[in-house]
């Protein structure tokens, strides 16, 4: 079912909107600029320009407020973002005025958690006080495809042809994994690649041009050839979800002629021929790239050291450090080690810290001064959130959960309502957060982008938002008398 324009627009043409719909373009920008010769901005990385874009969105977002409001009555959002503008205050004095003095040797690099949170709220904010709907979040998500599109294509000459690029530094030296020379992250690009996967997969239900069953097949070549496992495991696990909830759990022809061939059923074999593709492939990679089983264990031991880690600092600062601020304290004498450090010396970890002195099982967690000795990231977005906002950061990280298992649970009501489409491409948006937010648990280095958990979040919100909408306000018009609406009618109107 072909989707129908949404006829109904926002009052005003908010300047704030659009530039959220360059935001993915950040994407692009190096992660370690100078190490990319292409890029004019050696001392510039997405950081700061998350950094200018939330200044920005905050100029403007005051000030379309201002202008359009009377009575400015702060929203629950509002309130949420000044307690967090307020902790952040407090949190970066108590380094600068001295009572973290362990921290103060870090220099510029103590700001830099501070943009990722920062360009979440405010888009939050603004996508909220916008009211957006689909065609708004659809704006954003084609310019991921074209961001998409730019790896894929540099991935496919760099990784598959083994054709460099001239000027990108495209696989990592000595290996022959795709780091893009664009971006400069395999994090960023795996990650990223997981999700516009499933938007690609979302564009095309929504809109029916296989065209864009092309962006998600780039998306999960690019992804094959980062080879980020975790990445990878995601995609397949993701995939496997949902061809069983789509096709086998709530199939759309299940009462309708099964003999009959249509160009939909067709499409439907391409679809699981293409997932049989990737779950074969992805196994293949899987395989062939693993590491040695000293390598993987020594990796699995170092996670869990710093996860132990964490929870000491989690303990001691339960209202959090503050933006960024969490690992660092993870190398400071001004958070005693309650229980790591006789757990070095316990087994299986004492071995592993005698043959593996890099990490933090090598690192010297009680520094006067924090980088005087090495210090290394906790690979897992969650535990970061904790550790810098504690209880706070604890009860949003449950509620986002808690979020996500409601969205599975619409597809049931969206299945029994007969809205297959919408089954299709809610299930896409339910997945790509879903899937994107489960690898981060494996990774600090896409915490950055965390602005796309949000804005995704709110795509699958607006679904359900729109669909409850529209059936409310027909049960209005029919005094009361509930009577279906048709999925063109509500893809029209979300």
């Amino acid at each position: 079912m072909p989707f129908i324009e949404n006829r109904s627009i926002n009052k005003k043409d908010y300047l704030s909107t659009k530039v959220i719909y360059f935001l993915p373009l950040i994407l692009l920008v190096p992660t370690q600029a100078e190490l990319a010769p292409w890029w004019p901005f050696p001392s510039s990385g997405p950081i700061i320009f998350m950094f200018i874009a939330s200044i920005v969105l905050l100029i403007l977002y005051i000030f379309e407020i201002v202008r359009d409001s009377k009575i400015i009555k702060l929203t629950m959002a509002q309130k949420i973002f000044l307690f967090w503008i307020i902790h952040t205050f407090i949190s970066y004095a108590l380094v600068v005025s001295g009572f973290r003095s362990s921290l103060e040797s870090i220099g510029a690099r103590l700001y830099t958690g501070i943009p990722p949170y920062f360009l979440a709220f405010m888009v939050f904010l603004v996508i909220e006080k916008n009211k957006w709907r689909i065609k708004e979040f659809e704006k954003v998500t084609k310019v991921l495809l074209f961001v998409s599109l730019v790896w894929s294509i540099e991935s496919f000459f760099t990784f598959y042809l083994n054709y460099p690029i001239p000027g990108l530094t495209s696989i990592l030296k000595g290996s022959y994994w795709f780091s893009s020379g664009i971006t400069g992250s395999l994090h960023t690009v795996s990650k990223a690649s997981l999700l516009i996967f499933w938007l690609s997969l979302y564009m095309y239900h929504m809109h029916k041009k296989p065209f864009y069953l092309l962006f998600s097949l780039g998306a999960s070549l690019t992804i094959l050839s980062v080879i980020n496992r975790a990445s990878i495991a995601l995609l397949m696990a993701s995939l496997a979800l949902f061809v069983y909830v789509v096709y086998l759990r709530y199939p759309e022809g299940r009462t309708k002629n099964q003999n009959s061939l249509t160009v939909g059923r067709l499409f439907k074999g391409l679809l699981g021929l293409f997932a049989t593709f990737v779950v074969i492939a992805g196994g293949y990679f899987i395989n062939n790239n693993k590491g040695s089983l000293l390598e993987d264990s020594h990796a699995f031991i170092e996670r869990a050291y710093q996860y132990a880690r964490a929870t000491e600092i989690i303990i001691q600062y339960p209202y959090g450090a503050g933006a960024g601020l969490g690992f660092n304290l993870c190398y400071s004498q001004e958070a005693p080690q309650i229980y790591t450090a006789e757990l070095r010396n316990t087994e299986p970890f004492a071995t592993f810290s005698q043959f593996y002195q890099s990490g933090m099982l090598g690192a010297n967690m009680q520094q006067k001064f924090v980088g005087e000795d090495n210090v290394f990231s906790i690979h897992n977005f969650s535990l970061n959130v904790v550790m810098d906002y504690g209880v706070f950061g604890l009860a949003i990280i449950i509620a986002y959960i808690i979020w996500l298992f409601k969205f599975l649970k619409f597809v049931k009501l969206l299945y029994h309502s007969r809205y297959h489409t919408l089954v299709k491409t809610f299930m896409c948006l339910t997945l790509a957060q879903g899937s994107v937010f489960v690898a981060m648990q494996a990774t600090y280095k896409f915490f950055g982008w965390m602005w796309l958990l949000v804005f995704m979040f709110l795509f699958a919100k607006q679904v359900i938002k729109g669909s409850i909408r529209e059936q409310k306000e027909q049960i209005q018009l029919n005094n009361g008398d509930f009577i279906p609406l048709s999925e063109a009618h509500i893809l029209g109107k979300i």
